[in-house]
């Protein structure tokens, strides 16, 4: 239930009528204001203050202001220097209902009113701004068409110029024929009647042009630049490379998957390596695994895949397959090149971390090792490998 605020303060002027009431630490947000011509209402939870006015006032000019501390209603006295002997009428239960219930719908009717009419305004100006943007629109349409019916007609008159100055020229120009058109020209037989005009029109030296002959067919031969390996003659291991190439390329074409439903690309294990690539960068390390899943059905011998799904798997903790898709990868770099290194020092690493994690130190220090061998300046797997050690060490003094 509500409490009725009776602590109020109010003064007067002969034109205006000042009501303030403590707030009582309600914050201002929480405050609820109700005005009408006859009657003022804040609602501050639990508290309220209603007041049913003596003598009507302007509401239209009328304000409220809300601080920290208070509320103050600045009323507008409708009747000038009249001094009202008390702020609120004296009026009975029953007849306070029925003020308020009269109240409240003649400001819910002027909020309907209002809002209508607020409404139709917008409607008119939305109509107006479609109006606006047609005769726009057909100012720039009418212009558009001006401006192509000028450039045409400007056109046809450059044409017809241009006629009237060939035929002038063809007129000027004098006729020059071979002797054999003319000779085939001027023999007519004795029935045709020499004054009657030929249909044929006469041929100029344009005409009689040779057509030139289509060109001969021609080939262009492409020299590839030799691959040069830096390396000396004894180091040299240009027929293991050219091998780790060949299987590469081989692994790259043999696409033995096909579906209707695919894309050209999607049936390139290239394109889904890098399209696992993508997922991967942005965290969607299922979508990376169905990419090179896929990629791995059309090229099995693809060494790329296995390398970069257990790097996936391992980032969703799936420690089984890391090392699986490790071991798988470090099957296909064979041989072991300079070109495959930086992969096979990642999936040593990366097997013997997922080792380490299941239980299996030793096997996972093994591992670990051998990618240090690859890398000796990795300084974090350095480490690594002496915490291991450490483990296995207190491990050993457990068992003694």
């Amino acid at each position: 239930m509500a409490i009725v605020v009776k602590d109020f303060l109010w003064r007067q002027t002969g034109d205006y009528v000042v009501v303030t009431i403590p707030l009582k630490g309600i914050p201002p947000s929480s405050v609820d204001i109700l005005t009408h011509n006859t009657y003022i209402k804040a609602y501050f939870k639990p508290f309220i203050f209603e007041a049913f006015l003596l003598h009507p006032i302007e509401e239209s000019v009328s304000k409220c202001t809300i601080s920290s501390e208070q509320i103050e209603f600045h009323l507008t006295k409708l009747e000038k220097n009249l001094l009202w002997h008390s702020l609120c009428l004296d009026l009975s239960k029953e007849e306070k209902k029925a003020a308020r219930e009269e109240a409240l719908s003649l400001v819910q009717s002027h909020s309907q009113e209002k809002r209508a009419a607020k409404q139709e305004l917008l409607q008119a100006l939305q109509r107006k701004s479609v109006q606006q943007q047609i005769e726009i629109e057909t100012i720039e349409k009418n212009t558009i068409e001006q401006i192509r019916n000028s450039e045409r007609c400007k056109a046809m008159d450059e044409l017809e110029v241009w006629k009237a100055n060939k035929i002038n020229k063809n007129d000027n120009k004098p006729e020059v024929v071979s002797t054999d058109i003319w000779d085939a020209n001027s023999s007519l037989s004795s029935d045709e009647d020499p004054n009657v005009e030929s249909d044929s029109t006469p041929l100029t030296a344009d005409d009689l042009r040779p057509v030139p002959l289509p060109r001969a067919c021609g080939s262009i031969s492409v020299k590839f630049t030799p691959r040069e390996f830096p390396t000396p003659q004894r180091e040299s291991q240009m027929e293991e490379e050219q091998a780790w190439l060949k299987k590469q390329v081989e692994a790259q074409r043999s696409v033995g998957f096909v579906a209707k439903d695919l894309r050209p690309e999607e049936c390139n294990p290239v394109w889904l390596k890098e399209k696992g690539d993508s997922f991967f960068k942005i965290g969607n390390y299922l979508g990376a695994i169905s990419a090179y899943s896929h990629g791995i059905k059309l090229s099995k011998n693809m060494a790329a895949l296995y390398v970069n799904r257990s790097a996936a798997h391992y980032a969703l903790g799936n420690l089984q397959r890391v090392v699986e898709d490790c071991s798988a990868a470090l099957d296909l770099m064979q041989p072991k090149v300079s070109l495959n290194e930086n992969s096979r020092a990642k999936c040593h690493a990366r097997r013997g971390a997922a080792l380490c994690k299941l239980g299996m130190l030793k096997p996972g220090l093994a591992d670990l090792e051998a990618a240090s061998v690859i890398m000796p300046n990795d300084d974090k797997l350095q480490l690594d490998i002496k915490d291991i050690k450490k483990r296995l060490e207190k491990c050993g003094d457990r068992e003694s």
